[in-house]
């Protein structure tokens, strides 16, 4: 697993896809149905992680379980196809804290979702200004 992150509208994905060579029908946008179970053989970047943890909250699911079991199901499918699964998130850390507890609740789990991320993964690319830096 490849771990991506970086603030909003930084180039993460052109940068994933480019870095990847990864075509727009192996990227899963994450929606409000989402489900680990959509990630399939075709699927190599699964792009929107920091959406799935606020959809995930707004429904009162655990977000940590959620994200255990992403990364168990991108483990067997690497198993199975033998390559990478790109996960991409937004950093949502920098700037102002939200006034809103919810709001800071989220920002809070999905640093806590990244953090498992990232030590989970094979690699690190932090992205800014459409530049990746690899960390781990």
């Amino acid at each position: 697993m490849i771990f991506v992150f970086g603030g909003a509208f930084q180039g993460k994905l052109d940068f994933a896809k480019e870095k990847f060579n990864i075509d727009n029908e192996q990227v899963l946008l994450v929606g409000e149905d989402f489900d680990v179970s959509k990630i399939t053989k075709g699927v190599r970047c699964v792009y929107g992680i920091s959406e799935w943890v606020h959809n995930l909250m707004e429904s009162g699911a655990s977000v940590e379980d959620a994200i255990e079991e992403l990364i168990v199901a991108i483990k067997n499918l690497k198993e199975k196809k033998n390559s990478q699964v790109v996960l991409i998130a937004n950093d949502v850390s920098q700037g102002l804290v939200p006034i809103d507890a919810k709001e800071r609740a989220y920002r809070e789990a999905n640093g806590r979702a990244m953090i498992r991320l990232a030590a989970a993964a094979k690699e690190v690319y932090r992205v800014f200004c459409g530049i990746g830096v690899q960390i781990k």
